[in-house]
């Protein structure tokens, strides 16, 4: 494991030390971006607390990072689709790439067939 980084944050007026491999300096911004929308929900109701504005927030947090599992997830199968597409239209472009080397060998066989026919 890496070295872990000692911070202290403060959000909704209290400090909390963190211990995280992560960069300060997106630990920080984490702690801001959770400040900030603690502080948008407790200023929208003054009866919230900051254990219900925490809450509120993890709530939000755990919609946000659910929905974007399930577009990942999504993503992976339109993309293995594509990659299926992909192998199929290539086995075609060869087929068709022997095919036109077949009907260029005949060609040229047949050219060959004509010009001995015309200097006879």
């Amino acid at each position: 494991m890496g070295e872990k980084n000692r911070l202290v944050v403060k959000i909704a007026s209290r400090e909390y030390t963190i211990l995280s491999e992560a960069d300060s300096d997106y630990i920080y911004r984490t702690a801001a971006a959770v400040d900030r929308e603690m502080s948008e929900i407790m200023a929208s109701n003054s009866r919230i607390s900051v254990d219900m504005a925490s809450v509120l927030v993890a709530l939000n947090a755990k919609d946000f990072a659910q929905r974007a599992a399930e577009t990942v997830e999504e993503l992976k199968n339109k993309l293995s689709l594509y990659d299926n597409s992909t192998d199929t239209l290539l086995e075609k472009v060869k087929e068709l790439e022997k095919e036109n080397a077949a009907l260029r060998a005949e060609l040229e066989q047949k050219d060959k067939d004509l010009n001995e026919l015309l200097e006879q």
